[in-house]
């Protein structure tokens, strides 16, 4: 029993060490917003979409018909172009993360024509890094 379990410990240390090499070469890019209340205007369900402001300029949550999501949303519609830039940044001599990142500043710009303008200072900490 105890030569079953020296195995099972081997085979466990094994793992480990294949998973540490793996991890060795991940790279990553993060797309985000620094801006005060980020998190929780992106979160929130907002009520005046598309209605004309009391000063006459503009609606509410304008440019945007959609209101929040603004990170999620140019994510997903632009997963497809975020490979093609990808791929195409790669075959071009770039390294993976040159590449991601690339991929992430087409996010932060799709990103950025979300938020809402009287928002102007959560636009302005949008950030695209590569860690």
């Amino acid at each position: 029993m105890r030569v079953d379990a020296m195995k099972s410990v081997g085979k466990v240390i094994e793992k480990l060490k294949k998973r540490q090499e793996l991890l060795a070469d991940h790279v990553s890019v993060v797309v985000g917003y620094n801006g005060v209340a980020a998190l929780a205007l992106h979160e929130m369900t907002p009520k005046n979409i598309g209605k004309p402001r009391r000063s006459g300029i503009g609606e509410y949550w304008g440019p945007s018909e959609h209101g929040n999501k603004w990170l999620e949303q140019p994510a997903r519609v632009h997963s497809k172009r975020v490979g093609e830039l990808v791929q195409a940044a790669l075959e071009g001599g770039a390294t993976m993360l040159e590449a991601l990142h690339v991929g992430g500043l087409l996010i932060q710009r799709e990103s950025m024509l979300l938020v809402p303008a009287e928002y102007g200072e959560l636009k302005r900490s949008a950030f695209t890094e590569k860690e």
